[in-house]
């Protein structure tokens, strides 16, 4: 009775280690292709590129990890380096020259769109009045379409800023900044302004054009760059997207709220929803530099 007992175990611990050498080929391979992606990422220099492949590496890792955890750690390395060329220190090591690449690429672009926004939104207030008394004061002649245009204008820059701060530590980000950029220069404005005081300006703006706006309809009233963001955050959620940029663009008299994603399988999204209904107005996924220049062009 307890020879029959053992026989299925015995066939059970067999058939587990027979798959260890294809399985070990199956790894050598996707490290070979977690390779090809960094080498790639460094190549290009794009921070774009370097920010997917630095995914696609890791939903690699993924699939790796779970392989391996099948077997004994030193039983696993044995195989795999028996049969394959490529270790895991060159990719660590190329993993963290890419990150470190891209946190640097990440930083200079926050600061240059800090530095567009700030310039660009200070043109709908008396700078003068707020140098003389601090008075934070919009102009008395916008129209309301020269309003919204401002506060759209902020929130696509803040909105472009946050998502990429929000791939990092916080406090790790911010001192990089603060080292690479110190976008304080008001330039024609004279006086220096914190860039973080920017957020009070669009505070004043939108209160203004909020006490200046004819009052409307639920039904007519149109999406906003904040609700379209959350809308497409659970989207990214529900079909295991990834959000990566996001910008507004004026297209025959409306309004399009624009994303690009990456999907699980390494394909770039892009998708869009207009200002007139809180949906997706269109969705298209293809190669990764394709769909790159065409979210350039736009």
């Amino acid at each position: 009775m307890k020879k029959l007992l053992l026989l299925p175990i015995i066939l059970f611990l067999f058939s587990c280690g027979s798959d260890i050498g294809p399985d070990a080929q199956k790894v050598c391979a996707l490290m070979e292709d977690q390779l090809d992606y960094l080498e790639e990422a460094l190549d290009r220099n794009d921070r774009q590129i370097m920010a997917i492949n630095l995914m696609n590496y890791k939903t690699i890792n993924d699939e790796i990890v779970l392989i391996k955890s099948k077997y004994g750690e030193a039983e696993f390395d044995e195989e795999l380096y028996s049969i394959c060329a490529d270790g895991e220190g060159e990719i660590l090591e190329l993993v963290n020259i890419v990150e470190d690449e891209l946190l640097y690429l990440d930083v200079k672009e926050v600061c240059e769109l800090q530095g567009i926004n700030y310039r660009r939104f200070m043109d709908y207030f008396d700078s003068d009045q707020y140098y003389y008394d601090g008075t934070i004061s919009a102009f008395s002649g916008l129209s309301t379409d020269e309003m919204e245009e401002g506060i759209r204008m902020y929130e696509d820059y803040t909105s472009q800023i946050n998502q990429i701060k929000s791939g990092y530590n916080e406090y790790l980000f911010e001192d990089r900044l603060a080292d690479f950029c110190n976008e304080r220069d008001g330039g024609k404005y004279g006086p220096l302004i914190d860039y973080s005081v920017l957020s009070e300006f669009y505070e004043i703006l939108k209160a203004k054009l909020e006490s200046t706006s004819s009052s409307a309809s639920a039904d007519s009233k149109k999406v906003t760059k904040s609700e379209a963001d959350a809308f497409m955050s659970q989207r990214m959620i529900d079909t295991d997207q990834t959000l990566m940029k996001t910008k507004v663009r004026e297209f025959q008299g409306s309004t399009l709220y624009l994303y690009m994603s990456v999907t699980e399988n390494g394909m770039t999204c892009i998708s869009s929803v207009s200002e007139h209904a809180l949906e997706v107005l269109a969705a298209d996924c293809g190669e990764t530099y394709r769909k790159i220049e065409e979210w350039n062009a736009f």
